[in-house]
């Protein structure tokens, strides 16, 4: 065994009698021969490199006294003398070098405290310990400090398109998407650039123009040329900075209880660009004249006005302080075409909506240079003799469970198919199921589509069944799904044949 250093204090107290006071044995630190090196004295982390190298520690052989050495390596923050240190990382042997990702670099600077954007100083050191020595030999220590300068997962939006212009003290502040990658802003940008400084303190490092204006370049000096913005408009911008990719479009989507987004605009409807280089959207689909409202515990049934509004972009929860097209004023007909008036913030404005009559598949043109929007109501005649306008989805088997109030799952309806026809894609668990006719607390005393016929017991019906009947009360029939079954699948019914089609995907 190794004879540490209580064996030289005994043994030189028992030499200097008991009277004596204790002898100690000041062991010298060996001289550093190993020489620790770091690749750069002054390391700025990148977080479009993530992955990529950012530092590197080098040393050189420490001196061997004893049958063989381990290193081992530690890091903290200059001024805590390694009171906070990572904890020891032992080096495989025959390596004498270590290696960290600008990621991991950045993790650890803010598990220090360090403020994103904030340069600190940093203390590495290399441990080298003899072993199988027979006595004891304190390490052998080599030190390195080295400035870091951390990046920040924010990302910032100004330039001469924008209200803050090129003050980045009132830059705008972009929504993270994916953590560190992907970042969101919507809102008005006038003809001029845009480009996406790291904070609001200093305009470098930023992201700016990259090869042309669909690409990004990340500039730490000189002047970041910004992406053009051609012309006035409200914009959606969509930043990847792990790919170094910019999309800078126009969005327009469509919310209310006159469509199957409800009152959600978190799950507005898109509306398509069919000419990327005209301000002109579209979207087609059903709107529903009127609305279902259970009241109390009875059968009481009231049908309030359906209304609708064009969001400017989507948010990820529910949230009404975004900009809106709205109608001139509230309950202007979805019908013809009218005029959309643009309002900067929907929930300090004047609540307009357009008022939808009649239920049917629309196409919906916004034009936001005319600053109009078209309502075009097809198939009038062949829509209103259809006996159920709207369904919905419900049970075990689905995502809603029995008891949401309103149901959660709508299904969409499919304009481009035979009249009547409704669809569901989604997943399906084991569990039973059927189709709810308003959107009202769960009773089997409502009307629903339920299975025209039971193959599996006197209530439950397989999947093979495809045909169907509105039903209310007793016996309460209902498709089954096995634990086989589940799965994805693409469900078609048509209310006008009264068929069903269950498709797994």
């Amino acid at each position: 065994m190794k004879k540490i250093l209580s064996t030289f204090l005994l043994t030189a107290t028992m030499a200097a009698g008991c009277d004596s006071p204790d002898v100690r044995f000041d062991i010298p630190t060996p001289p550093d021969t190993m020489h620790l090196e770091v690749s750069s004295e002054s390391v700025v982390l990148d977080p479009s490199r993530k992955d990529a190298e950012a530092v590197r520690f080098t040393w050189d052989a420490a001196a061997m006294r004893g049958e063989s050495l381990t290193y081992y390596f530690k890091m903290d923050v200059e001024e805590n003398n390694f009171a906070t240190s990572i904890d020891k990382i032992a080096i495989a042997d025959g390596e004498r070098s270590i290696s960290f990702t600008h990621k991991q670099m950045n993790d650890l600077l803010a598990r220090w405290g360090v403020e994103p954007g904030d340069r600190t100083s940093l203390v590495a050191e290399v441990i080298a310990e003899s072993t199988n020595s027979s006595v004891y030999q304190k390490p052998e220590i080599s030190r390195v400090v080295f400035e870091v300068r951390s990046y920040t997962t924010k990302l910032f939006l100004c330039g001469s398109a924008t209200a803050a212009g090129d003050d980045v003290a009132q830059a705008l502040q972009m929504h993270e998407v994916i953590a560190g990658q992907t970042y969101e802003w919507s809102g008005r940008l006038e003809e001029g650039g845009i480009w996406f400084p790291l904070s609001q303190e200093t305009a470098l490092p930023a992201y700016g123009r990259g090869e042309d204006d669909s690409m990004l370049a990340y500039y730490e000096e000189g002047e970041v040329e910004p992406v053009r913005i051609a012309g006035p408009g409200y914009y959606s911008v969509t930043v990847d900075v792990d790919a170094r990719s910019i999309a800078v479009r126009e969005t327009v989507y469509l919310v209310g209880s006159g469509c199957a987004a409800g009152w959600r605009p978190q799950d507005a409807l898109a509306m398509a660009q069919p000419d990327p280089t005209k301000r002109i959207f579209v979207w087609r689909g059903m709107l529903f004249g009127e609305e279902f409202n259970r009241v109390g515990d009875n059968d009481k049934i009231e049908f309030n006005q359906t209304a609708i509004k064009f969001p400017l972009f989507r948010p990820a929860s529910l949230k009404w302080e975004i900009p809106m097209l709205m109608a001139p004023e509230d309950g202007t007909e979805a019908a013809g075409t009218t005029a959309a008036v643009f309002v900067e913030n929907n929930a300090e404005a004047e609540d307009r909506k357009w008022k939808v009559s009649q239920t049917g598949v629309y196409t919906v043109t916004v034009d936001l240079d005319a600053q109009t929007v078209t309502f075009e109501r097809e198939n009038a005649e062949c829509l209103d003799k259809l006996p159920y306008k709207r369904v919905w989805m419900v049970g075990g088997a689905t995502s809603g469970g029995w008891n949401s109030a309103p149901f959660e799952i709508e299904l969409a309806y499919d304009a481009a198919a035979a009249p009547g026809t409704f669809v569901f894609e989604g997943p399906l668990k084991e569990g039973e199921f059927k189709f709810p006719l308003w959107p009202a607390t769960y009773s089997s005393s409502n009307p629903f589509l339920r299975p025209a016929t039971c193959d599996l017991n006197d209530t439950q019906a397989s999947l093979q069944v495809t045909g169907m009947q509105m039903h209310a009360g007793d016996p309460d029939e209902k498709w089954a799904v096995s634990a086989d079954e589940a799965g994805n699948y693409r469900i078609t019914l048509n209310v006008d044949t009264m068929t069903i089609r269950f498709e797994k995907q």
